[in-house]
């Protein structure tokens, strides 16, 4: 059986992350049809879950990377070659073989924004140099 603490904040952040979104994204579901003021009600009903979509994959990336050899992603230019390849599949890819699923450039934005947000919440927080642009 394999065991793991999650000794370090970072590790605690990350579980927290995931959490948090999960439950924004139950409470949206809940509430974004009801809202009625327009750009507000477009964004929860189009974008919003997108945008914690990409912020929460970054989290489960690197709380599953815990559980191997590598490093935790930790660079702005990772996470965002992560968020563009993320956003190629889901927007552009998945559209070909998921009848369901359509290509919007906006969410494509919010991916990015999605996984950028994670490094800016991590860099401010974390308050060290491991969370750097290159």
């Amino acid at each position: 059986m394999i065991r793991y603490d999650f000794y370090t904040e970072d590790d605690k952040q990350n579980v927290f992350f995931i959490l948090l979104s999960a439950i924004l994204f139950y409470i949206n579901e809940l509430i974004k049809f009801k809202v009625d003021v327009p750009y507000l009600g477009y964004l929860l009903r189009n974008h919003y879950n997108d945008f914690w979509g990409g912020f929460s994959f970054m989290a489960l990336l690197n709380v599953i990377l815990l559980f191997s050899k590598y490093n935790k992603i930790k660079k702005l230019t990772i996470i965002l070659l992560f968020g563009l390849m993320c956003s190629i599949f889901w927007e552009v890819i998945t559209p070909f073989f998921l009848v369901t699923s359509t290509g919007d450039f906006w969410d494509f934005v919010s991916y990015i924004l999605g996984f950028s947000f994670y490094w800016l919440i991590k860099k401010l927080k974390n308050k060290d140099t491991t969370y750097s642009i290159y």
